[in-house]
């Protein structure tokens, strides 16, 4: 059977990649959220709304039902990795999780990878997550390529971004590669 492609979260490193959680890891304190702040359209999109860390975000397409979140944010990080090669800059961590429940009838599993998910600052400049990785970064990481998810499995990890430094992000943001789907942002207070 084909695969879809339906990037939805990771994060780099070279080394192995980070253990997927169970389904009921996903169940736990903290993975699990508080009422979003707007709700999903049946077609898996959100309205314009901006939601709490920890507010779990449906995706429904095709049967295929997953689950993203942003769970926490740090800004400085990996103080002990080598600086940014950029001036003026520093490392900020974001950890999501996302889940696999359902998988449409012409699929098997989907691949996820961290390139949907970027930082945006209150000036309107995005960072994308880091090129790079190093074994300060806060772990577990996602790999750079893609991962494979299957039906009950999650992962979980935390993507590393080049950030200016002492500009703290205003939020984390998920934007898919299927046109059809929404962005999605969370807040960071």
């Amino acid at each position: 059977m084909p695969t879809i492609l339906l990037a939805l979260a990771g994060c780099s490193t070279g080394r192995a990649a980070a253990p997927a959680a169970s389904a009921a890891a996903a169940a736990a304190p903290s993975a699990t959220a508080s009422s979003p702040a707007s709700s999903p359209s049946p077609s898996g999109q959100a309205d314009a709304a901006v939601f709490k860390l920890g507010t779990v975000q449906p995706f429904n397409r095709d049967g295929t039902k997953a689950r993203r979140n942003v769970l926490a944010y740090r800004q400085p990080t990996a103080a002990s990795a080598p600086r940014p090669g950029s001036p003026g800059t520093e490392w900020a961590s974001a950890d999501v999780l996302v889940c696999l429940d359902a998988i449409g009838p012409d699929d098997d599993y989907i691949y996820v990878n961290r390139s949907p998910w970027s930082l945006v600052y209150a000036d309107g400049t995005v960072a994308a997550p880091s090129s790079v990785t190093y074994q300060q970064f806060d772990a577990p990481e996602y790999p750079i390529t893609d991962r494979t998810l299957k039906v009950g499995r999650c992962i979980r990890g935390w993507i590393t971004f080049t950030a200016p430094a002492g500009q703290r992000a205003t939020m984390v943001e998920y934007q898919s590669v299927i046109k059809r789907e929404a962005v999605f942002d969370w807040a960071i207070v």
